[in-house]
Order: C-alpha cells, then sequence, then structure tokens
C-alpha cells in the first residue's frame, strides 16, 4: 500500500477529503487519487504546501468517523512531493497494521506525528458543524443561542455568549427562511458579531439573498470581514465588486484577502495585473509582493494568469521595476570557486 487512498479503501473504509489550508471545502475523490498518483495538482496549496482533512468511518460505522489532518509539502507547480506521504503511510501501517478496518484506532494519537496540520480554532468548528450534518447528527447545544440571536434578536451585546461552535452549525444548516432572517439583521449587528459570522460564511455556498444584502452595503464598510463573508458569492456579482475595489485605494490587508479568498477571480491575466498594480499603490506593497506574486502562481487555477499577467507588455513602470527585483531575487547565485 502506497497511498492513503489505498490504505483506506482497500481496509474498506469510507472516506472524504476537505481541503483547510484556505477554506473548508471538499476535494473530490478522483482529484485526491490523482493527487497522491502525482498526476495532478493539489488545488488549493498555501505556502508550499497541502493542508486537508481525511474524514474516514470503518466499514458499518459511519456515525463514528475519525480524523487524519495532514500537512505535506508541495513543489513548484503544487504537485505532491512523495517522501512525506511516503513516510506517513509507513506509520500508519506501523501504527496500525495494513487492515486498518479491524485496528484498534486511538483518537488522540492519529494526529500525533511530523505531518499533522493543526487549523484554526475556526476552521476546525466549521468542519465539525459539516460532518455532524452531513451524518445528520444534531448540532451542538450551541446551535439553539446562535440561531436566536442572528435571527431574532441581534442584540449589542448578546454575540458575547455565543460559542462560535454555534455560529459554524448555524450557517451550514441554512435554511432560506434562516438565510433571509440573518440577512434581515445583517447592517444591525455589531462589529464582532459580524466578524464571527464572517468567518463562517465564508466556507459555504452563499445564499443569494445573504449576497445581494452584502453587496448593497457603502464603500466604507467594505472591509476584510465583509470580503471573507462574500469568499462563496455567485461569481459574476462578487467580480463586479472586486472590479470596483480594485479601482480604489486599498490596504495591504484587503489585497491580502483578495488574493487569499478570491483568487478564483484572478484566473485571467488581465485582473491578475490590475491586483498587482493596486499592491504597488499601498505602502509596503513592495514588501508583500513576491509573496503573494508566489501565492498566486502556486495555485493552478491562476499560475498560467499570473505569469502572463508578469509579462503583460502595458504594465506601469512601478510593476517593470517590482517585478524586475522579483526575477532578481530568484536568479541563480554566481558559482564561487572555493578554491580562489
Amino acid at each position: 500500500m502506497s497511498t492513503i487512498d489505498q490504505v483506506l479503501t482497500l481496509g474498506g473504509c469510507h472516506y472524504t477529503v476537505y481541503d483547510m489550508g484556505r477554506t473548508v471545502q471538499r476535494i473530490s475523490k478522483q482529484q485526491f487519487v490523482e493527487f497522491e498518483q502525482g498526476a495532478l495538482p493539489y488545488p488549493y496549496p498555501i505556502q508550499g504546501h497541502a493542508c486537508f482533512a481525511v474524514v474516514f468511518s470503518k466499514p458499518d460505522q459511519a456515525q463514528t468517523p475519525y480524523l487524519w489532518l495532514l500537512k505535506f509539502a508541495v513543489d513548484e507547480v503544487s504537485k505532491l512531493i512523495f517522501s512525506g506521504r511516503d513516510d506517513f503511510i509507513r506509520m500508519v501501517v506501523q501504527a496500525l497494521g495494513e487492515d486498518i478496518a479491524n485496528a484498534d484506532i486511538d483518537a488522540e494519537a492519529l494526529n500525533n506525528h511530523p505531518y499533522a496540520f493543526k487549523p484554526s480554532t475556526e476552521k476546525l468548528a466549521v468542519l465539525n458543524a459539516r460532518i455532524r450534518n452531513k451524518l445528520h447528527q444534531p448540532a451542538s447545544i450551541y446551535y439553539e443561542p446562535a440561531y436566536q440571536y442572528f435571527c431574532h434578536q441581534p442584540t449589542e451585546s448578546g454575540w458575547q455568549a455565543l460559542g462560535f461552535q454555534g455560529i459554524a452549525d448555524l450557517t451550514e444548516r441554512l435554511d432560506s427562511d434562516c438565510a433571509a432572517a440573518i440577512a434581515k439583521h445583517l447592517d444591525q449587528l455589531p462589529e464582532p458579531a459580524f466578524c464571527a459570522l464572517a468567518q463562517c460564511l465564508e466556507h459555504i455556498e452563499l445564499p443569494a439573498v445573504i449576497q445581494q444584502q452584502l453587496l448593497s452595503w457603502p464603500n466604507n464598510k467594505r472591509e476584510t470581514f465583509w470580503l471573507r463573508a462574500l469568499t462563496g458569492a455567485q461569481q459574476q456579482p462578487a467580480a463586479e465588486a472586486i472590479a470596483e475595489l480594485l479601482d480604489t485605494s486599498l490596504s495591504i490587508d484587503l489585497l491580502i484577502t483578495l488574493c487569499g479568498r478570491h483568487w478564483r477571480y484572478f484566473n485571467q491575466p488581465e485582473r491578475a495585473v490590475n491586483l498587482l498594480e493596486s499592491l504597488l499603490r499601498c505602502d509596503q506593497g513592495n514588501m508583500v509582493f513576491a509573496a503573494l506574486v508566489a501565492d498566486l502562481t502556486a495555485i493552478p487555477e491562476c499560475r498560467q494568469a499570473t505569469l502572463q499577467a508578469l509579462r503583460w507588455p502595458q504594465r506601469s513602470a512601478a510593476l517593470s521595476q517590482a517585478i524586475g527585483q522579483l526575477f532578481q531575487q530568484v536568479k541563480p547565485a554566481p558559482h564561487i570557486d572555493e578554491r580562489n
């Protein structure tokens, strides 16, 4: 057995894979298998790694799933570097044997190894809510207070009594009535309550009624968490809002959020050029220019558009200078003859 897919499939286990590096989103089994085989790049790499959760269950025990939280290095085109995954498989087989379905699994020990990934508390809450919802299990005890607050009584101080797990449960279980109620109260929410809600909304397909309400907000309310809440919005309306943003003077935080949450927008070279030009108009934009370019070129969906943007003939003098400095940084160092 040489892959995670083989270990689980041959053991008769059902499994699902979720990206945990950018947003909590499902990766199809076919995508994951081809990634493990080296045939496809990881779709959502972050900082040179594939960070994902494998949720698996033994045969006839679907209601008691286990969880691997894994982080493997990827190469410059985001394909798997096999050595880490192979080392992990060796540890799994050594600890559990080749018949994982009949192994005595210690849930805590599953993520006690060098390739374990520790997501944010918020992402873990969203993943937990999604797993429970998919298994038709009841929400946590924090769900009802979150439901009452966001759908009925968004008071100035009531958010302080809420558990983040309840907000994650709420967004994972949205129906049309609840979404409409949340949309109605969105602009009444205290900032901390809206920020917490946005951190959960960014992981779901955003209901149209909430999307419409967010897009109606004035420019002075279009801050970082507003952008995060719109992560799962329908592409065309979101694209129009992003284009408007890029025409204004943006902060570094907003531009980093655009790159990190709305990368799909930058799959066209003209849009990538606009992002890079906006970045260089910011104070300290030069300081994060290389990191932002590296982030976009690592994402398969954006790689070609970003590379084309770096060769864009109509770029500004400032962008040409930044690109020149970038290439100088990655230029191989000259060979030094140690005999001299």
